[in-house]
C-alpha cells in the first residue's frame, strides 16, 4: 500500500444477527500533554465528529467558552452541543476538522462526514475486512 493510503481493520462486533464488522478507527488527538489515541466509531450517517464531553478536559478546551445548539441522533431526542476544532491525526496525515462535544459521556467518538469525507476516498472492504483512507 502506497503512503497516500492506509488501511485500517474493521473490528468484529458480535450482535444478536451474528458478527457484523465495525469501523473502529486509533484517530491520535492533541492534548496538553501530547497526542493521545481515541477509538473512533466511522459514522457516514454522522454530519460532524462528535466526541464524549470528558474528552474536552483531556485535550484542553473550556466548553463554556464554545457555542451550542442541539442535535439529535437516530434515537430522536435532542441533546445540547457545544462546537469546537481539533487537529486529527488519521494514519500519517494530520487535518483540523469541525466537531462538537456532547453534554454528556454516553457516547463514543464518532467521527463524522464533516471535513473528513471531503478529504479523503474512504473505501469499506468488506472482504478484505478493512477500510482504506486516501487522500483526495
Amino acid at each position: 500500500m502506497s503512503t497516500s493510503t492506509v488501511e485500517f481493520p474493521l473490528s468484529p462486533l458480535k450482535g444478536r444477527e451474528g458478527i457484523v464488522p465495525e469501523p473502529i478507527l486509533p484517530v491520535g488527538i492533541q492534548t496538553p500533554h501530547g497526542e493521545k489515541l481515541y477509538d473512533f466509531l466511522l459514522d457516514s450517517g454522522a454530519d460532524a465528529t462528535l466526541l464524549p464531553r470528558s474528552v474536552a478536559r483531556e485535550v484542553g478546551i473550556d466548553l463554556h467558552s464554545c457555542p451550542t445548539s442541539t442535535t439529535q441522533g437516530v434515537e430522536g431526542r435532542g441533546i445540547t452541543i457545544y462546537h469546537a476544532a481539533l487537529s486529527v491525526r488519521i494514519g500519517p496525515w494530520i487535518e483540523k476538522v469541525r466537531c462538537a462535544f456532547a453534554s454528556h459521556d454516553r457516547i463514543p467518538p464518532l467521527l463524522g462526514r464533516l471535513d473528513i469525507f471531503s478529504r479523503f476516498t474512504i473505501t469499506f472492504d468488506a472482504r478484505r475486512r478493512s477500510i482504506r483512507f486516501k487522500k483526495a
